[in-house]
């Protein structure tokens, strides 16, 4: 049976009222699951991992190079975030450092590297520890039989007829890789150097005008964390090239300080927060490393980075390094109660 007009108009405004309550009641039912997912049930934080502390109570970093007149200066922070980083963690690896000790084999391997350089005449006895060998032209090296770290400084060569351009001298990538080798067959490309950040300076602001550049490496980054050294910018393995030198000379200067991280056995320790780190840094608990010009000091840059030295520490750890213009500081990012 056909419907009429009227029947159709109720029909059809029911359909709509129906239509419109259980539209209703889907976002109803929508918005109260959310509440409750969001605000009344919440799942638990997944538990934080304790740092273990296995080492025990680390000894206190020494910094000798640094000034510890960190409060001095009056700071503001200029970050691309106006503020201090958030992403730092709670807690942060230690990692042992070996120190390979004196042993009987030391002053043979001392003489036998001495000889490969050049350092022919020695070795003297300059203490337990340390041997100096010297070059036919007056030049020396120290090496120390505890680390195998050495020093060696070779006279330039006054014979122009020995003299030759030294090969890539205005091409710092090239030059890097020349020095590369030349450490390698040597066994002093160790494999915690390979990929370690490089930096080439030259004597004056023109490469042509230079006769001298200094290399300087890095040992590579931990867990992306870069190693950070009291000259900061330049590492603990740095060599200078003659632009002409003799052939057998062409690294007039090394120092070579290696110190083997032991980066298959870090344990986790409890940090100090950016703003603790801050706070330290304007009550002359710091380190600067770059004295600024002024008194006023602009922070830029505020990071994590792992300080080696150059003289022997255990343990590698942690410390803030904050930036700003011809500045640098450190403050050890270890709390309190965990160093002594």
């Amino acid at each position: 049976m056909a419907l009429t007009l009227t029947q159709t108009a109720d029909l059809t405004k029911k359909s709509l009222i129906f239509g419109a309550i259980f539209l209703f009641l889907l976002i109803a039912s929508w918005v109260g699951y959310m509440y409750y997912i969001n605000f009344v049930y919440i799942p638990p934080p997944p538990p934080e991992t304790p740092p273990d502390v296995f080492f025990g109570k680390l000894p206190k970093l020494k910094i000798t190079e640094a000034s510890n007149s960190a409060g001095s200066y009056a700071y503001t922070l200029d970050t691309d975030t106006g503020s201090l980083p958030r992403d730092i963690p709670k807690i942060f690896k230690v990692y042992p450092i070996a120190s390979l000790g004196t042993d009987l084999l030391a002053p043979d391997r001392s003489k036998a590297l001495a000889n490969k350089l050049g350092f022919i005449t020695g070795p003297e006895m300059q203490s337990l520890t340390q041997y100096l060998f010297l070059d036919e032209n007056g030049g020396d090296m120290v090496v120390s039989l505890e680390s195998g770290n050495f020093r060696f400084n070779h006279r330039e060569s006054t014979e122009s007829a020995n003299l030759t351009m030294t090969n890539n001298f205005s091409d710092p990538e090239r030059l890097t890789k020349d020095f590369k080798d030349f450490l390698l067959p040597m066994d002093l490309l160790k494999e915690q150097l390979r990929d370690g950040r490089s930096e080439v300076f030259y004597e004056k602001p023109s490469i042509n005008e230079s006769n001298f550049a200094t290399i300087t490496l890095w040992q590579e980054d931990v867990d992306k964390i870069p190693l950070v050294t009291e000259k900061f910018e330049e590492g603990l393995i740095k060599g200078v090239i003659n632009k002409r030198s003799d052939n057998r000379q062409k690294v007039l200067i090394l120092d070579y300080v290696f110190w083997p991280i032991d980066i298959l056995n870090g344990h986790t320790y409890p940090i100090l927060t950016p703003e603790e780190a801050y706070d330290k840094l304007q009550t002359q608990q710091g380190f600067v490393i770059k004295k600024p010009l002024g008194l006023k000091v602009s922070i830029t840059k505020v990071y994590l980075g792992y300080f080696l030295s150059r003289e022997f520490q255990p343990f590698l750890q942690p410390v803030f390094v904050f930036e700003g213009d011809e500045f640098v500081a450190f403050v050890p990012a270890l709390r309190d109660e965990q160093v002594e």
